[in-house]
């Protein structure tokens, strides 16, 4: 294949749940590459690629690669995919699969991919992968596995039946997920200001009440380095905006710290409310997100057994095109070229 001449460009994409399209929006991105001649590279975070889905037993697609195919994976997987590869590098890395091994496809086949859990080897790997030839890369993902997706220069979702059947539901959840990629970068030296604290963790409501204390003695600007929970938002919000506190910024590391918890409508509430008493919230790092894809498919329990049931795909699509601005592309109905090129438009 010919060597890719644009910047290269790491893109997660992310399922909200099972059986949400995931595996097949990447099918599409990967065959999509492989028509244009251009050597891609694929990982993962955490597990993917089974040939069935191991709740329900329903047939789901597996991974396609193409001959020179740049593939970061945990060894054990090699033993159950049906694409030969050749051994690049060995990372030092391991997760209950085995080393992580850097690869190149030889032949086309399936493989199943299981890659890093936290972000910095996920950037380590990345970085390799680059020095093997892999143009763009694509890194697949999911909310409850979200963390390390800092690690990417833009993102694709996908949602659908298997979310929810409650098709306003997820109308909402997703134009929340949209919004809060819309929040902005740190002003230049505001994180170096004297009136600005780190911390790298609030779990518990309890300790947002034993920081709060600190901000009324005049510091203005509250850095969360790594996470802050949902019971830790709502106080810091409550607090925040019943204007008992001194604090004007918010900082957090990127959108995905906040997606990290389970009730996202309910978070980007809590973000309105702040903004709406004039406290900024902005991130430290900011992918784009590129486009959503909708699967109208969901499984349906009936006795012992699970069935293929979908909903209204039009109107599913209808739904989220009216409530997110972000392109909505329904991947069982559009072609590959378009959802590439709505990667690198």
């Amino acid at each position: 294949m010919k060597k890719e001449s644009q910047r290269k460009t790491v893109i997660g994409v992310v399922g909200t749940a099972k059986n949400t399209g995931k595996t097949t929006t990447l099918n599409c991105l990967l065959k999509e590459a492989a028509r244009r001649s251009i050597t891609v590279g694929i990982t993962g975070i955490g597990y993917d690629g089974e040939e069935a889905d191991t709740v329900t037993l329903l047939p789901k697609p597996r991974i396609t690669v193409q001959p020179d195919s740049i593939v970061a994976t945990s060894e054990r997987c090699l033993e159950t995919s049906t694409a030969p590869v050749e051994i690049l590098h060995r990372t030092g890395m391991f997760t209950s699969l085995g080393e992580i091994l850097i690869t190149r496809v030889l032949r086309a086949g399936l493989l199943v991919i299981a890659g890093p859990g936290k972000r910095e080897e996920l950037r380590m790997i990345l970085g390799k992968m680059m020095q093997y030839e892999a143009g763009h890369i694509f890194v697949d993902g999911s909310l409850n596995r979200i963390a390390p997706m800092s690690a990417v220069d833009s993102v694709i979702f996908t949602t659908g039946g298997s979310r929810s059947t409650d098709i306003a539901l997820l109308s909402s959840e997703m134009h929340a997920i949209e919004s809060l990629f819309t929040l902005p970068l740190v002003q230049t030296g505001i994180l170096s200001a004297p009136e600005s604290i780190e911390v790298p963790l609030l779990l518990e409501a309890r300790d947002v009440d034993d920081l709060l204390p600190v901000f009324r003695r005049g510091q203005s600007t509250l850095f969360i380095s790594k996470y802050i929970s949902s019971p830790a938002l709502a106080r810091l919000t409550d607090s925040c905006t019943n204007g008992r506190e001194s604090i004007q910024n918010i900082i957090l590391p990127d959108p995905f710290v906040l997606l990290m918890n389970e009730n996202i409508v309910h978070t980007y509430k809590s973000i309105i409310a702040l903004q709406q008493h004039s406290i900024s919230v902005s991130y430290r790092c900011l992918p784009r997100l590129e486009f959503i894809t909708a699967n109208p498919f969901f499984p349906r329990y009936s006795g012992s057994t699970y069935s293929p049931q979908f909903l209204n795909g039009t109107e599913l699509l209808n739904h989220l095109r009216s409530s997110c601005s972000t392109p909505v592309f329904n991947t069982q109905e559009t072609e590959s070229s378009l959802l590439f090129d709505a990667c690198f438009q």
